[in-house]
């Protein structure tokens, strides 16, 4: 059997043993917390808390739609069910994809099996880790938004294999129209562009300091004008030029790719039409804003004036958090006191956290498993350190 049947055969393993469990466990009803909001929000296409998941309230609808059913919140709950084993698919092929590399040549006896059980065994390790089966069977937007993580790191992984043909240039655009969509779910997306761009980096430029140093600020910078760049700055945009304004220079943006790409400036053209998707994917936010003014039951912010919209994007109800450490502390006598930042650091964010995520599997405690990822982090360094 060759390695795209064994690749078929792992893969729907996968894919339906995680369906199967997620759909035996999903929610037959409303469950807590924000899952009731986004239900009858799907339900009324309105406008739920700052700052919306516009494209998940239209998938949202459409499952409303559909007789599957007799409970209408259990058939928006299936949308996580989905999403969540289609997300343990991808882990999958980037897992098979990331061990082929590793092992340059897997041969042809046992070990061309390696990196398809080894798939088998990543995939679904992750698939009933307790946040992530949490989040597979209740109608929260956590589920979808790692579709869109999952799916945009193996679009990487794929673009990497293929790095030198013709034509590789259509698995970062794609990667860019997703991240555009994914806003529209959740900004969780965004955290996987530095991930991305030093992929690129690794592929197609010389590794030393110098380089290291000056892509490593690129991407941040580009990674940056997305978010908070487009997704906030679109419609500080509009309500400074008014929606006029906007549409030329979206059409400005679009004669300057024509100009790209006669010109045969290639990595110009990439960039802009990496931004054109991003803002084709972003535009699914249109729906909270014309929806707001239709005045649904349920319009939170009510932000169907432009200044609202702004406010609404930018979560001004939540308030701010200061940094101001003393301020902060002053603000709740119930917080507990760190004597400074490093104090902070070890006993909450590695202790109280990090760790005790660890000590949650009942086979171990979570010293011994982070002594074990870091052995193993080390380990992959020493062989390939751009891979690890």
């Amino acid at each position: 059997m060759d390695a795209k049947k064994l690749n078929r055969l792992f893969g729907s393993f996968v894919f339906l043993f995680s369906f199967i469990v997620f759909y035996s466990t999903v929610a037959p009803t409303v469950s807590f917390w924000d899952c009731g909001e986004f239900i009858a929000c799907s339900f009324k296409l309105a406008v739920p808390h700052p700052p919306g998941a516009p494209l998940f309230l239209l998938v949202g609808r459409i499952f409303t739609l559909l007789p599957i059913f007799a409970d209408i919140a259990k058939r928006v709950n299936i949308i996580s069910t989905f999403s969540s084993a289609f997300t343990v698919l991808f882990l999958y092929l980037t897992i098979v994809i990331m061990i082929k590399q590793y092992l340059k040549d897997a041969g042809n006896g046992f070990m061309r099996y390696v990196p398809h059980l080894g798939g088998v065994i990543g995939a679904l390790t992750f698939a009933f880790t307790t946040s992530f089966w949490f989040n597979a069977v209740e109608a929260e937007v956590y589920a979808p938004s790692m579709l869109f993580t999952s799916l945009v790191v193996w679009l990487i992984m794929v673009w990497s294999e293929r790095s030198e043909e013709i034509g590789n240039e259509k698995y970062l655009l794609v990667i860019m129209y997703l991240v555009g969509l994914a806003t529209g779910v959740h900004l969780l997306n965004v955290l996987a562009l530095p991930m991305v761009f030093m992929i690129i980096y690794f592929k197609k430029y010389p590794l030393n300091q110098k380089t290291f140093i000056y892509f490593t600020l690129v991407g941040a910078g580009l990674t940056a004008m997305v978010y908070p760049g487009l997704v906030q700055g679109i419609p500080e945009v509009a309500e400074s030029v008014g929606f006029f304004g906007l549409l030329l220079l979206l059409i400005a943006l679009i004669v300057l790719l024509a100009y790209a790409v006669k010109n045969k400036q290639n990595f110009l053209a990439l960039l802009i039409s990496s931004i054109l998707l991003v803002i084709m994917g972003y535009s699914t936010y249109l729906m909270i804003y014309v929806r707001s003014n239709l005045d649904p039951s349920i319009d939170e912010n009510d932000p169907e004036t432009i200044e609202e919209f702004i406010s609404y994007m930018r979560r001004e109800q939540y308030g701010e958090h200061t940094l101001d450490r003393a301020k902060a502390l002053a603000e709740s006598s119930n917080r507990k006191r760190y004597n400074g930042v490093w104090d902070f650091f070890w006993n909450y964010q590695v202790k109280k956290m990090y760790i005790r995520y660890f000590g949650l599997l009942p086979f171990s405690s979570g010293l011994e498993i982070c002594l074990c990822r870091v052995c193993a982090l080390f380990y992959d360094w020493s062989g390939d350190y751009p891979v690890s």
